[in-house]
């Protein structure tokens, strides 16, 4: 049986384990010598260190829950709370969980069987939405967080599965298998627009091999000094930028767009200083910026 129509029935058997199939389609990849394939089955096996590289499937707009405290140790709980207060730019932070967790995790939380889970929300977040809601009885907002129903889970799962099949259907349309392709061939830019529509989707993320956005065309491949001088350009502070040239001196190399710790907690750091207001960028363009910036200087 050919790697293809193994990979195939383990999608439609539903006692197969998913994490198997993902290692089985890293084998395809290195077949097909598709990098974006490859990239793809690697963060859904290890999990998404940052967030903004998490395809769509793995977002979903979810609302706000609030546990309030008062005086005598009056508390309520499970208050669902309005964001339309808050700035455009934060709003789709709070409306939005990303789930980066790996497979396992996911099909472990599914196992556990229960019914909804909870998220807390950046504290950051949650003393912003305590401005914008008022409460009689001199209730306090103390804590937000999204309830996150057990259907949500198993909804990623499935649209890992359904890609991955679409993706191996779609190559069998075109004819597409490990023994036609060759390097630089019609067959290899077929994988490559095939993983990009099918796995990908609407997404925005920029893959491997793909043109990154116009915008960012001004930092090149291992120039430092031009990826801090696009930053600096975006309002990025030089104590920010200092931080920023430490993570990449000792850290010069991010193989298949996965970032080093030291350059993943200062993307981190800037995503909860644009939301906290100390840096002037918009929460849901900044992180994404940051991205594809940090790609290009790692010639992702």
């Amino acid at each position: 049986m050919s790697l293809l129509n193994e990979i195939r029935n383990d999608l439609t058997n539903e006692s197969a384990g998913l994490p198997n199939t993902l290692r089985k389609a890293l084998v395809l990849a290195s077949e097909l010598q598709s990098q974006e394939l490859k990239e793809w089955a690697t963060f859904e096996l290890e999990g998404y260190r940052v967030a903004d590289l998490a395809p769509i499937y793995r977002r979903l707009n979810l609302p706000v829950f609030g546990t309030f405290h008062g005086p005598f140790q009056t508390r309520m709980t499970n208050v669902i709370i309005p964001t339309t207060g808050l700035p455009e730019s934060v709003r789709g932070f709070a409306d939005t969980l990303v789930f980066t967790q790996n497979i396992a995790a996911l099909e472990e939380t599914l196992s556990s069987h229960q019914e909804v889970f909870h998220q807390t929300l950046d504290p950051k977040i949650t003393e912003l939405l305590g401005t914008t809601v008022a409460m009689t009885g001199g209730m306090v907002l103390f804590e937000t967080y999204h309830q996150i129903p057990r259907s949500n889970f198993a909804g990623i799962i499935d649209a890992v599965k359904n890609r991955l099949l679409k993706f191996l259907l779609e190559l069998q349309e075109k004819n597409v298998t490990p023994e036609n392709i060759t390097s630089g061939n019609a067959g290899s830019d077929t994988v490559r627009t095939v993983v990009n529509n099918i796995i990908y989707g609407d997404n925005n993320i920029v893959a491997s091999g793909e043109e990154v956005n116009q915008s960012h065309n001004v930092v090149q491949n291992g120039n430092i000094d031009s990826l801090l001088e696009y930053l600096r350009s975006n309002s990025v502070a030089e104590d920010d930028l200092r931080d920023l040239k430490d993570a990449v001196v000792a850290e010069p190399n991010a193989p298949g767009n996965r970032f080093g710790p030291k350059v993943a907690a200062w993307l981190e750091k800037m995503t909860a200083k644009a939301v906290s207001g100390a840096w002037q960028a918009s929460v849901s363009d900044a992180p994404a910026m940051l991205v594809k910036a940090l790609q290009q200087f790692y010639g992702g």
